[in-house]
């Protein structure tokens, strides 16, 4: 009969039994009637079982076909089984055995094409099917090549993937994510469960991606990491949709700004990701015609913002000033606006000119602003005006050399010679020339330089995460999560913003962000960040580990093993769960596999 796991034997024989009670009633009903006939290839073969007309006779059909050793129609019946009931474990176990029988057929003659292609149905279907990944190896391995390999496995994944033949696609980047289990392996796993239509597991491999290792340092996996935000921030969109259309505005609005968040981390990995920035228009607006709050006037300002739209952020932005004028993200988000258009290729002449009308206003009242002067030197720049805009620069150096990123290499730009190794006197050049009143207002040349600026934007930090914190203690996690994400996106390493985001959605209940949170955190060595992802783990991965144990009092190594690696993807840093994995797979049989789990262990727990 070929290998079959004892999970699958036990489940032909209980089909089986019951089936053969079915037939029994129905013999007697039928009081003798003439059996029914089964003809494949000229050979008639009589079946008892009745006309399926329903799952479980479709179920019972193909488990008397198996019986009988015709598997390729056998496999049809289970086929249409699963189809009418997709969700019955039974019916996918039944399905799953008769590929791998009929792949053992295959094998025996040699056949490794085929054969190859029914386990990998079989683990498609149900990839605890543990003989018939041990087969796929075997037959891989006739064939010349190495199935210990990731680059094979990989290839194989992506060939597949290019011929659109899902299915096998998603059994090898399985096997690839066993092998090495990083985040851009699990984003190429998730991006062909989202083609075969497999939302929800989808879903959660892109988040399982989150959470593993990114080379950041590689462009390659930079923009496959904002991909990975996108396509969440994509579904998040679509079930939005849903729960509007099934009237649930409050589901649908929260919905709503989860899926902005990710489009905005995607952005900000690729600034110009077309995509993304369309995604978060959308959204920002449906959230805006629901509830047209200052924080939603909010997003959508920055969502026009990042499309270039500089006419109507500026009108969102006033709409933020009438709702709140007091609000200090109103300030912050029109220097924001001012960066962008000063910046940007696309800003007109018109809206260009007015832009640096208002910041040359708002130096009149602070000339020692390094950030607005900057600004206002970009802005000349872009006008060709070289000579204020120099002068700009050179006094926003002397004040502060590091208001932004672009001033050194703005400074440059304009043939000013810099020593940029001299961090502490700032810019000490004799010959600058200041900006007179007449140009933007006074800036005194005789003022010496200071890097006070860095420490005025720590303060600022801080009295916001206190701000934030006050918030969450009055339960108003909205607010809370919006200044946090606002904080995040100047300064992504601020651990302390990130446990801050992390308790508010432990709080609200929604334990995969905030653990992903806290892991960030944890990254940026903010104190009790660790312990709060530990407790948080714990009860996350409790009432699997539960389950798990019921299954191993029964003996069901093979529902142990599949609710522990459910376990992992949500706390892949428990030693404990990489120990009772190990346990299971060696009980199955998989020392392989097992020793990797047992050094997983080892490893984490030295860490």
């Amino acid at each position: 009969m070929g290998l079959i796991s004892k999970k699958n034997q036990n489940a032909y024989q209980f089909t089986t039994v019951h089936l053969f009670s079915v037939i029994f009633l129905i013999a007697n009903l039928n009081n003798g009637q003439a059996k029914r006939s089964y003809t494949p290839a000229n050979n008639t073969t009589y079946l008892t079982s009745p006309e399926p007309h329903n799952p479980l006779e479709h179920n019972n059909r193909g488990v008397e076909l198996g019986s009988k050793g015709l598997w390729a129609q056998a496999i049809k019946e289970h086929e249409e089984a699963l189809s009418g009931d997709p969700f019955n474990k039974q019916f996918r176990t039944n399905l799953s055995a008769a590929r791998l029988h009929y792949g053992d057929i295959l094998l025996g003659k040699h056949d490794y094409y085929g054969a190859m292609n029914q386990y990998r149905e079989a683990l498609y279907v149900d990839p605890t099917n543990l003989p018939a990944d041990q087969n796929l190896d075997l037959c891989i391995k006739k064939m010349g090549k190495d199935p210990d390999s990731v680059k094979n496995r990989e290839n194989m994944a992506d060939e597949a993937d290019i011929s659109n033949n899902y299915p096998i696609a998603i059994v090898e980047y399985r096997k690839c994510v066993k092998m090495v289990d990083t985040g851009p392996m699990r984003l190429h796993l998730g991006k062909v469960l989202l083609k075969q239509d497999k939302i929800e597991e989808g879903y959660l491999e892109l988040r399982s991606a989150l959470t593993k290792d990114w080379n950041m340092t590689d462009k390659k996996e930079v923009k496959e990491l904002a991909e990975c935000h996108y396509l969440l921030g994509n579904i998040l969109k679509e079930h939005a949709k849903i729960a509007a259309n099934s009237g649930q505005q409050s589901v649908n609005l929260q919905r709503l700004l989860n899926s902005s968040i990710e489009f905005r981390r995607a952005c900000t990995l690729v600034p110009n990701y077309s995509d993304a920035i369309r995604g978060l228009l959308e959204v920002a607006r449906q959230a805006v015609s629901i509830k047209p709050s200052f924080n939603n006037h909010l997003l959508l300002g920055g969502a026009y913002l990042l499309s270039g739209d500089f006419e109507h952020a500026r009108l969102e932005y006033s709409e933020c000033w009438k709702l709140e004028p007091n609000n200090p993200d109103v300030a912050k988000a029109r220097r924001v606006y001012y960066i962008a258009v000063v910046k940007s290729p696309l800003a007109s002449p018109q809206i260009l000119s007015t832009t640096i009308e208002k910041v040359s206003a708002s130096l009149q009242q602070n000339p020692r602003d390094a950030e607005l002067l900057y600004i206002y030197g970009r802005g000349k720049e872009a006008l060709s005006d070289r000579n204020n805009a120099l002068r700009a620069y050179q006094t926003a150096y002397q004040i502060n050399p590091y208001a932004n990123g672009d001033l050194i290499p703005a400074l440059k730009r304009l043939g000013e010679n810099i020593n940029t190794t001299d961090n502490s006197n700032g810019h000490t050049d004799n010959n600058s020339n200041t900006i007179t009143n007449q140009n933007m207002g006074s800036a005194n040349n005789n003022s010496k330089p200071n890097n006070s600026q860095n420490s005025t934007n720590n303060v600022e930090s801080m009295q916001e995460l206190a701000q934030v914190e006050s918030k969450i203690r009055s339960n108003d996690f909205a607010n809370a999560k919006t200044q946090l994400t606002n904080l995040l996106e100047k300064n992504p390493t601020n651990g302390k913003a990130w446990y801050l985001l992390g308790l508010c959605n432990e709080k609200q209940g929604l334990l995969d962000e905030a653990a992903s949170a806290y892991r960030s955190a944890a990254n940026f060595k903010e104190p009790n960040a660790e312990s709060s992802l530990k407790q948080l783990d714990i009860c996350r991965v409790k009432p699997l580990l539960d389950q798990a144990e019921t299954a191993k009092q029964q003996g069901n190594w093979i529902e142990v093993s599949s609710t522990l690696r459910e376990a992992i993807i949500l706390a892949p840093s428990m030693p404990l769960l990489h120990e009772k994995l190990a346990e299971a797979l060696n009980n199955l049989g998989d020392t392989k596999e097992a020793n990797v789990e047992s050094a997983k262990a080892k490893k984490l727990e030295k860490k």
